[in-house]
């Protein structure tokens, strides 16, 4: 995919193409919309089925990668930490807007301004935007470290990055150098960072690479706690040559999408609470599975010609 250029023009606000009704295709526990080449189910299981039927999906600008992805009514935000810029794609705009998102780590709705936050890590702080991309506040960090990742909790934002003893750490805000939490089971690299994902009513924080751990937090009023630790590194043949790309949490159950580094093959692997492999599938096709939306919705990303951001309708009849 073609890097977006380093320069002004950072905030893409385009005209999508929306669309509605693609069958879906089953990957062992989980049925979804992909082009259609899986391959390697595993053994039939007696364990109950995931079915995530699309509802609609949004085509973007095929050269923006997605590691992120928000909603704010028919408004569809994403980004990717690896490269500058935030796209907005629409049902009523077409201009493009100018902002000065270097790094974007995350993105949230922001009800009070009718816009976006985006903690930016090149600017070492929180960023707020109107709907047209245009700046209208600016908040820098004052942690004891690098911002890393981040994700927007009923606590407010929590922000992580790498203290100097090499232990990953969460703060409140940008603002309170007090560590929240730490763990040194994560490592850092380019484009390689913890995954830090609220989906209600626990965060989730990920190493991307292996080892790949998986640490869910309890969420307190001012507060976490540590709920559980999973390690997949055992479940996979070879875990250096896989990537973590998404994971989403539903009750009861991780969906946790792995990207090959040197293919399109994706291996999607669905956990019990207790970190155990229920069902898993790999595809030779590039998309991921990204978080919750609300109540029974999923959103993902999928690369099939052009890039395009996918609600799923998680199933009534899934994992009762």
């Amino acid at each position: 995919m073609t890097v977006l250029p380093d320069m002004n023009e950072s905030f893409l606000v385009q005209q999508p193409a929306r669309r509605r009704g693609r069958a879906g295709i089953v990957i062992g526990l989980v049925s979804l919309a992909v082009s259609g080449s899986a391959c390697s189910p595993d053994p039939v299981s007696h364990q109950p089925l995931l079915s995530l039927d699309e509802v609609t999906h949004w085509s973007i600008p095929d050269s923006i990668p997605v590691g992120g992805v928000e909603t704010l009514g028919d408004v569809v935000v994403t980004w990717d930490p690896r490269f500058r810029g935030v796209v907005v794609t629409t049902d009523s705009s077409e201009r493009i807007g100018v902002s000065s998102v270097a790094n974007p780590i995350a993105v949230a709705a922001d009800s009070q301004a009718g816009g976006l936050q985006v903690v930016d890590g090149g600017r070492n702080g929180v960023v707020t935007l109107d709907i047209n991309g245009s700046e209208v506040g600016f908040r820098r960090s004052r942690l004891p470290v690098r911002l890393e990742a981040a994700a927007l909790t009923p606590l407010g934002w929590i922000i992580g990055g790498f203290a100097a003893n090499g232990s990953f750490s969460l703060f409140q805000g940008a603002q309170d150098p007090t560590s929240l939490w730490s763990s040194r089971d994560f490592s850092s690299g380019p484009g390689l960072s913890p995954l830090v994902s609220y989906q209600g009513p626990n965060l989730i924080v990920a190493n991307r690479r292996a080892p790949f751990v998986i640490h869910t937090l309890g969420v307190g009023p001012s507060h976490l706690t540590s709920e559980s630790r999973i390690n997949l590194d055992d479940d996979l043949k070879d875990p250096s040559t896989w990537v973590l790309a998404g994971i989403v949490s539903i009750p009861g159950t991780y969906i946790v999408t792995l990207a090959d580094v040197t293919s399109d093959r994706r291996l999607v692997l669905v956990l019990s609470q207790r970190g155990e492999v229920v069902r898993s599938r790999s595809f030779n096709d590039p998309f991921v599975l990204l978080r919750r939306q609300g109540s029974g919705r999923i959103l993902g990303a999928r690369y099939v010609g052009a890039t395009e951001i996918v609600e799923y309708l998680l199933a009534d009849s899934t994992l009762t």
